[in-house]
């Protein structure tokens, strides 16, 4: 499949946690510039044609992944400090 009779513009969603399995594949044939991700068992495929889309790919998860270990990390020392007050008593400050 060429890269240019692929629909630029594409809208799927998909819920994605630790228990959804992601795959690469990568196509049988050794020449073939193309490679794909593959989610869930339903096999929802992201494939790739050049460099350049799978990079953005993966720095854009990066991102999103930074920003989730921060609001992980902000609500669980809120929940703490809320546990704690509510414990001793003292009026809830975060």
């Amino acid at each position: 499949m060429q890269a240019d009779k692929i629909q630029p513009d594409v809208f799927v969603n998909a819920g994605i946690d630790k228990e959804i399995e992601i795959t690469l594949h990568l196509p049988l044939e050794k020449d073939s510039e193309n490679v794909a991700i593959f989610i869930g068992r339903e096999k929802i495929s992201l494939d790739f044609f050049d460099v350049q889309s799978l990079e953005r790919l993966r720095d854009t998860a990066e991102e999103g992944a930074q920003h989730l270990r921060t609001v992980i990390w902000e609500n669980a020392r809120r929940e703490a400090i809320e546990a704690a007050a509510e414990a001793s008593g003292q009026p809830v400050r975060v």
